[in-house]
């Protein structure tokens, strides 16, 4: 597994062998007023005795626990508005109380809303493949608050967790479009 270290200049640093599990997929476009974030994980990445932090790729104090997201994580830009957030199964979940959290978290890996975009998606909303989540979380439709500077874009970051037992298969996309706040 690889670890991932941000120096104070900016420059990422890679430490140990990159593997397809370490990271979910990140593909993101960019437009004048907004933009969409498209996430691929698999349930890999929704470790519950780790939680959240199975997503992240970095070490935020230099050492070797993984415990922040890195440039290879998916972000919104501070404080954007979510105008929606759909989730697509791409391999059936299999978990018999496996349950689906997703949110949005700061560059430090704290939680901005642990469960603002979907709370607890139940493993028979996305146990078959062609499933479709219309996530409703908190954040969804909404401006994001509580993020520490609007002023400066440190981003927020989407972290998902299985959030009470581990699922033993299932993949997903999640697709997130949002449209940038006024600065």
């Amino acid at each position: 597994m690889a670890t991932f270290f941000t120096n104070p200049d900016g420059l990422t640093q890679r430490y140990g062998q990159l593997t397809t599990s370490d990271a979910p997929v990140v593909r993101s476009s960019e437009y004048n007023i907004g933009g969409t974030v498209v996430v691929d994980f698999d349930f890999n990445h929704l470790l519950n005795a780790s939680g959240v932090l199975a997503f992240w790729t970095e070490d935020a104090g230099g050492g070797s626990t993984v415990d922040s997201p890195s440039s290879l994580n998916a972000a919104i830009p501070s404080g954007a508005w979510i105008k929606s957030a759909t989730l697509f199964v791409k391999t059936a979940f299999v978990g018999a109380t496996g349950t689906l959290t997703i949110g949005l978290y700061d560059k430090a890996g704290t939680a901005i809303d642990a469960d603002g975009i979907d709370a607890a998606i139940a493993v028979t909303a996305i146990d078959a493949v062609g499933d479709v989540v219309l996530c409703n979380g908190a954040l969804v439709g909404g401006l994001v608050t509580g993020v520490s500077s609007l002023t400066t874009d440190s981003g927020m970051y989407i972290g998902a967790l299985s959030a009470t037992a581990n699922f033993t298969a299932g993949a997903a996309r999640l697709v997130v479009e949002y449209i940038h706040a006024p600065r």
